[in-house]
């Protein structure tokens, strides 16, 4: 074994207080809290590696154990079923994170959390097609990315509650994915709409109706921001929507689900504005 992966094995011990679960498992290394964040490294075999840092609005309970953090690599086959038709895995960082914090721990966080992946095994290009997807365990992935970049390759995507993650390829033509993403914020509205005070849940469908009729007029810009304006409602709402995620599951956190939703159409809805003529 060489001598960077025995201090890597000894230094996740070190600060997890745990030994890898499985072979094929991460080593999970240097992970630290800091404020409202969690940041580390996660490592395997062959130079395969991503940064993560999770970054938190508001949280309480914040440990590497709180968190329930692992990873490890998938084969294609893993994922049949799973993927939308057009979206396939990505050979060169096929790194599977599980974030499932134990119904014991005490961990519970306000609004959103934003995760960012970093990593040197894959490269951004222009209109690049790899994108952040996630699952509630076991089940079909869906594209969260709010963000992307260089450095090689860089994403970020926001979220009301934890899930599996994976960096995928997206071939599928994107105003089919900007319709999917209006329709199911629409879905996600109905779903809660007892839950909204007052007459917001219809001023947020009104902003709804805005974004779908900018949409058919191919008025991206306009769209984008018609979704901006119903994420800042839902932040804004007095009183308060449903904000809360708690480890023991007894909470939905409307608030957050409704504005990483809203985050992702946006980031879509700006892709295509990008791309006029």
């Amino acid at each position: 074994m060489a001598l960077r992966s025995r201090m890597s094995m000894l230094r996740v011990a070190i600060v997890l207080l745990a030994v890898l679960p499985a072979p094929g498992w991460a080593a999970l290394v240097d992970f630290v809290v800091e404020g409202e964040s969690i940041t580390g490294r996660i490592e395997f075999p062959g130079d395969v590696a991503v940064d993560v840092e999770l970054e938190f609005e508001e949280v309480i309970g914040l440990s590497v154990e709180h968190v329930g953090l692992s990873a490890r690599l998938v084969v294609a086959s893993e994922l049949l079923g799973r993927l939308p038709v057009g979206v396939t895995s990505n050979g060169s960082l096929p790194v599977l994170l599980e974030i499932e914090p134990p119904t014991t721990s005490p961990l519970s966080f306000t609004g959103t959390y934003t995760i960012e992946l970093h990593t040197h095994n894959l490269v951004y290009v222009p209109n690049s097609p790899l994108r952040l997807f996630k699952a509630p365990l076991g089940g079909l992935f869906e594209d969260v990315t709010s963000s992307m970049g260089a450095g090689s390759y860089r994403v970020r995507g926001t979220s009301g509650g934890f899930s599996e993650l994976l960096i995928l390829v997206d071939t599928r033509i994107l105003s089919a994915v900007v319709e999917g993403k209006l329709a199911a914020l629409e879905a996600l509205l109905d779903e809660h709409w007892d839950e909204l005070p007052g007459s917001l849940a219809a001023d947020l469908d009104v902003l709804l109706d805005d974004a779908w009729a900018q949409y058919g007029l191919g008025q991206h810009a306009a769209a984008s921001q018609s979704i901006d304006e119903f994420g800042g409602a839902v932040l804004g709402s007095s009183p308060p929507i449903p904000d809360v995620w708690r480890a023991s599951g007894d909470l939905t956190n409307v608030s957050g689900e409704l504005r990483a939703a809203a985050a992702t159409l946006r980031f879509s809805l700006n892709l295509l504005a990008s791309q006029a003529p």
